[in-house]
């Protein structure tokens, strides 16, 4: 495609290199006065909507694994488990407003129950069922779902979809998995108002916030669900830019886009960029 033609005239795509990247990103065997190469993501989800995130390359002399994790004290395995969870609900959030851009989801379902159903498991297969139920007359309906929990316990869910939607099916279809509950479009304009359609990048961005509630009951294999077939539009690929060059403006620049957010590292050794 267009952007994939226009990286392949400005980089250099190094195999070896980008295996080795994906082996040592977590090392900190890197040496500042060497951040010329690196890593780069370029994710295009068109509508002039893009980010962009990058990390410097450095090899590092040693590529072992600390032999001594074991040896932590429990103050220090405390500290690494929050903050693997932290990771853990970045890489959601992420994975949660990427999905919802790359399938140009536009509308916002709110699923919940009558009942006081707390067994985020038994949410989720009612999901499942739902979406079946919904697939025989919506064939390759395509969602990105996060659940949340009301102030009473119970779970319900927020669902981005794409297009006009029949209600009046997905109402039914719910009800006949979990018997009384209730299916409504949300508006990005407030509760009466008529427009249903939202941006996608603000769905994605609404959506995403989700993730962080609850962080303390749900894992994050548990906090969303993605229907098959939502291709995240990623190009990756390895270059050496001049060491004092806002290369990041630059790239933006050359695809005709506007780069409105920049958040680096301290370093530089990485940061990431959008356009919203």
């Amino acid at each position: 495609d267009a952007l994939a033609l226009k990286l392949e005239k400005r980089t250099e795509l190094n195999t070896e290199l980008m295996q080795a990247y994906l082996e040592y990103s977590e090392s900190s065997n890197f040496d500042e006065r060497e951040f010329l190469r690196r890593a780069v993501i370029v994710r295009d989800y068109g509508s002039g909507v893009m980010e962009l995130g990058y990390s410097s390359v450095q090899l590092p002399k040693d590529s072992g694994f600390d032999s001594d994790r074991e040896s932590l004290t429990d103050e220090e395995k405390e500290k690494r488990d929050r903050a693997n969870l932290s990771r853990s609900v970045r890489r959601s959030r992420a994975q949660v407003r990427r999905k919802v851009m790359a399938g140009n989801l536009d509308h916002m379902l709110t699923l919940t129950y009558r009942e006081n159903v707390t067994d985020s498991k038994k949410a989720f297969s009612d999901f499942k069922k739902f979406v079946r139920a919904v697939r025989v007359h919506v064939p390759g309906w395509a969602y990105v779902c996060v659940l949340e929990y009301q102030k009473r316990g119970a779970c319900h869910f927020h669902v981005a979809v794409k297009g006009w939607q029949n209600v009046h099916l997905l109402r039914s279809s719910w009800r006949a998995v979990v018997g009384d509950g209730n299916i409504h479009l949300k508006s990005p304009f407030g509760k009466y108002s008529s427009n249903y359609k939202w941006d996608f990048a603000k769905l994605a961005g609404y959506l995403s916030k989700y993730i962080t509630k609850g962080i303390h009951s749900l894992d994050s294999k548990q906090r969303y669900r993605v229907s098959e077939g939502i291709a995240i539009p990623e190009h990756r690929f390895i270059h050496e830019f001049p060491k004092f060059t806002d290369f990041v403006a630059e790239l933006f620049d050359s695809f005709g886009v506007s780069c409105s957010f920049h958040w680096k590292e301290e370093n530089s050794s990485h940061g990431w960029a959008c356009s919203w």
